[in-house]
């Protein structure tokens, strides 16, 4: 009956799909030169399709994390680029020939800005597969690029855990990396709703195992609580980073976009 059952998990471990990374923007820039517009990101996979504004590109060449496409003559301004495959879709704006706003939020694009009048950031992905999806924003913060889910009511909270290096929660602190290597948006986590402070992993990154992790306590919605990795399921190595954090309390929703 064992090998019967260890067959049986082989199987369906071997027979799930691979899950495809999903369609977002994260750069797009014109090669005027070329007659080119270049396009960063993740998702991209052959039989997309590309429009400017409305209007078709050709597309040239794609990868799993560019393509290239045919860029008409246009005038200086910033145009809507879409980018499709079936019913996914991923948005971004683009300037051409135009110079971006210096400061925290200089990618050109969508400003989201909070309730007091600060700005929070760029929008660079706006992909709607369910009408819940919260909009990304970048902003650069402490020497490197994050990225913030934001939706109405305020920044998403994320699912991450905090590591520490010492028993107890005490020690070091260490945020996780959602991929490795490390991504070039370091994606903002905010352990529960209430929370003013969001957390990110800095430089360098680095795989360190730990005796103790903080995560929010599913017997008390709200608070946190520190448990043994090992037990929570979240044993062995990490990619980490030293636990970087921003003040969410300065970028009160509700937002809006300029």
């Amino acid at each position: 009956m064992r090998v019967i059952a260890a067959a049986l998990a082989a199987v369906i471990w071997f027979s799930e799909p691979v899950r495809a990374e999903q369609l977002a923007i994260t750069s797009a820039h014109p090669d005027v030169a070329a007659g080119m517009l270049v396009v960063d990101g993740t998702g991209f996979r052959p039989g997309l399709s590309l429009a400017l504004e409305g209007r078709d590109l050709k597309v040239l060449s794609v990868r799993p994390r560019e393509i290239k496409a045919a860029l008409p003559r246009l005038h200086p301004g910033t145009y809507r680029l879409v980018v499709r495959e079936w019913f996914e879709s991923a948005r971004f704006v683009v300037a051409i020939g135009d110079t971006a706003t210096p400061g925290p939020a200089s990618t050109p694009g969508l400003t989201v800005v909070a309730s007091n009048g600060n700005t929070l950031g760029t929008v660079v992905g706006v992909t709607k597969l369910f009408g819940t999806d919260p909009a990304v924003v970048a902003r650069q913060d402490n020497g490197v690029w994050i990225a913030l889910g934001i939706d109405a009511n305020g920044v998403v909270p994320g699912s991450f855990p905090i590591f520490y290096a010492g028993d107890g929660c005490t020690g070091d602190a260490y945020a996780m990396f959602e991929s490795n290597p490390a991504p070039l948006f370091r994606a903002v986590q905010r352990m529960t709703a209430t929370d003013t402070t969001g957390f990110y992993p800095g430089n360098p990154p680095q795989s360190l195992s730990f005796p103790a992790m903080q995560i929010e306590d599913p017997m008390n919605p709200g608070a946190r609580t520190c448990v043994s990795p090992e037990a929570a399921g979240w044993g062995g190595s990490r990619y980490v980073g030293p636990l970087q954090t921003i003040d969410l309390s300065l970028h009160p929703a509700p937002f809006t976009v300029q």
